[in-house]
């Protein structure tokens, strides 16, 4: 649906292995210094967790990227899936888009609560929705601070914690546990694998709210709750409302 991520080689990146990062301090100090999005708590909880011990940073002069021994980094190119958004809706626009339909609101409030590499999230937000992004990740939240330090957005907020059902206030709440559980025959793609290389979390219950809830899951999964009050099916996934 979206230019999520892109890849690069490693040429012209600085390297910031994330085990060691928390042993050479000057190493530590670099890394802040070219990223001060980027809290050195943040950098500290992922260390502590034990989280992407095989794992690099790579910086170049615009984005922070991530990578495995001498694979290329992916990052978030928040630019390019705009410009990729626009050409594709266009001509056509999005008023019939499945997704489009199923958070839909008066308010054109959403919450997304597993922002990923943030594909849904742009989407929604170049549709005019005013989204508040929760990522539980720590090393994933990184590459979206600094991608949004590289193209900063309007109407849109990022929390760099996991999501609970306490913290909602207003809005359409948007769940993909797209990459949980979940076993295929075919391998992922190259963002999707890094995602579930970290994750940790099970599928959310079903929140005690009156308020809408959208969920998107793999075309013929099973349902993760009830039985939805409606669905709108795409070609690969479909999207159940609570």
């Amino acid at each position: 649906m979206s230019a999520k991520f892109k890849l690069k080689n490693h040429e012209n990146w600085i390297k910031f292995p994330i085990d060691r990062l928390s042993l050479d301090s000057e190493l530590m100090q670099r890394f802040l210094e070219n990223c001060p999005e980027i809290s050195q708590g943040l950098i500290t909880k992922i260390v502590a967790s034990g989280m992407g011990s095989n794992y690099s940073f790579y910086l170049d002069q615009d984005h922070l990227g991530l990578a495995q021994n001498d694979q290329k980094p992916i990052y978030v190119d928040i630019e390019s899936s705009m410009k990729y958004h626009s050409k594709v809706y266009f001509k056509k626009g999005h008023s019939n888009e499945p997704f489009y339909k199923s958070i839909k609101s008066e308010s054109m409030k959403v919450i997304d609560i597993t922002c990923g590499m943030m594909g849904d999230s742009l989407l929604m937000n170049f549709w005019g929705f005013d989204v508040l992004a929760y990522e539980a990740n720590p090393i994933i939240s990184c590459l979206i601070l600094n991608a949004l330090k590289v193209h900063p957005l309007k109407r849109f907020k990022f929390v760099t914690q996991e999501f609970n059902w306490n913290h909602y206030i207003d809005g359409v709440v948007f769940y993909d546990p797209f990459f949980r559980k979940e076993k295929e025959k075919t391998s992922p793609k190259k963002a999707m694998q890094v995602l579930r290389d970290f994750d940790e979390f099970d599928f959310l219950s079903r929140p005690e709210l009156d308020e809408k809830v959208v969920v998107k899951r793999p075309k013929g999964s099973e349902d993760i709750w009830e039985k939805p009050h409606h669905r709108y099916q795409g070609k690969s996934v479909r999207y159940d409302v609570y």
